[in-house]
């Protein structure tokens, strides 16, 4: 058993080993076979990454920080269909193009690259008479058709996406210029109805599963939020809020454990989420909105968005945020 002691105002955990792998950020032990002082540091940045062959905002994305998927979204006012792969330093054009060629679409965010789902968007700019429910599946090679958004019929964009391809979530959204609260959940083959949001929202941050999700930032139309709600499976419920207020801003990782980054109007900030408080992380190095973003929240990825202006970049950016075991002291 371990025995604490206070130290210069700082409480000591005494050992006879090395701190534990899974020691908590500024935890300090004194190793007394050793006689060594060690505290557990986390170290976060981002960093560049490759640039996408293709300038995009509004896309969307899934997979890993080393097997990463982006498609669709936006060269100036022209909805794309092409798709890209990045395997941790470099895009590759896929030969699988979307069916449907769309901006400000969504994505079963925690998706591999092998098996992504795509859903609603809309086809144009200005977006309101393009609004689609298409849902298409990736295999790694080729989008195929999947079920058709239900709730409402005529489908959304500046949607929000979790889960994966054959348990996936689709929540909030624009029709017409007007957010709403809508949630589905999909199993491979179509889609049905789940809970509502707490609040009609668009342009949110999104990551997680479909029975452990997060809806964070975003508008509810007449203000931007820096508003959280988790899903359960079965009802969303509101969580505590974001340290900085955004819409159209990138996110990654797991309910208890995500990222999200980025909005408008082209901001660099970051903010990390251990499944109750938010706190600041490091910026990115280059602020934009209407980005993308997949894996999780100790290794994910940024990408697209714009910075600033209508055209979109190929800007891609790679977060780590790991706990280090740091010597501090040494007798």
């Amino acid at each position: 058993m371990a025995t604490y002691k206070e130290i210069f105002g700082r409480q000591v955990k005494f050992l006879a080993s090395d701190p534990p792998a899974a020691a908590g950020s500024g935890e300090i032990w004194y190793n007394s076979v050793s006689n060594t002082f060690k505290t557990s540091l986390v170290v976060s940045a981002w960093s560049s990454g490759g640039a996408m062959n293709q300038v995009r905002r509004s896309p969307a994305g899934c997979g890993t920080q080393t097997a990463g998927l982006v498609f669709g979204g936006f060269s100036g006012s022209t909805a794309l269909n092409n798709t890209e792969t990045y395997n941790g330093t470099a895009w590759t054009a896929s030969p699988g193009t979307l069916t449907t060629a769309r901006g400000k679409l969504a994505s079963a965010s925690a998706g591999v690259q092998t098996a992504a789902l795509a859903f609603g968007g809309s086809t144009a700019e200005p977006s309101n008479p393009g609004i689609t429910n298409v849902s298409e599946e990736f295999n790694g090679s080729a989008w195929t058709a999947g079920g058709a958004l239900t709730t409402p019929p005529v489908g959304r964009y500046s949607l929000s996406g979790a889960g994966t391809q054959t348990a996936g979530l689709g929540f909030g959204g624009y029709i017409t210029g007007t957010s709403v609260n809508n949630s589905e959940e999909y199993n491979g083959t179509s889609w049905t109805e789940g809970d509502n949001l707490g609040t009609a929202k668009s342009a949110m941050a999104s990551f997680g599963t479909q029975t452990a999700a997060v809806a964070a930032l975003g508008t509810d139309d007449s203000t931007v939020q820096n508003a959280t709600e988790e899903y359960d499976g079965s009802s969303w419920t509101t969580g505590n809020n974001v340290t900085y207020t955004s819409q159209n801003a990138g996110g990654a990782g797991i309910q208890t454990n995500g990222l999200v980054f980025g909005g408008n109007t082209n901001l660099t900030t970051t903010a990390g989420y251990d499944g109750t408080t938010w706190t600041a992380k490091p910026a990115m190095g280059t602020g934009r909105d209407y980005l993308s973003g997949a894996g999780i929240a100790a290794a994910a990825l940024a990408f697209g968005g714009n910075a600033p202006g209508d055209a979109g970049v190929d800007t891609t950016e790679e977060f780590t945020g790991t706990d280090t075991i740091k010597t501090i002291t040494t007798s």
